[in-house]
């Protein structure tokens, strides 16, 4: 589920999308640690949640 990967509310807007992703994004990031699997998967659920109709449409 992207809502809980990103670890934001089904009605979060944009900017705690975005800022949700940037925080998890740095601690999923392989070169700082994380596995690069999940890192994707957060790159992912971003995709879908950043983009309106995609956003939408997985809704």
């Amino acid at each position: 589920d992207p809502y809980r990967l990103l670890g934001v509310a089904k009605d979060a807007d944009e900017s705690a999308i975005r800022k949700a992703y940037k925080k998890t994004s740095l601690k999923t990031h392989p070169d700082r640690g994380g596995r690069k699997s999940l890192f994707v998967a957060v790159n992912k659920a971003y995709a879908v949640l950043a983009d309106e109709q995609t956003r939408r449409d997985y809704d």
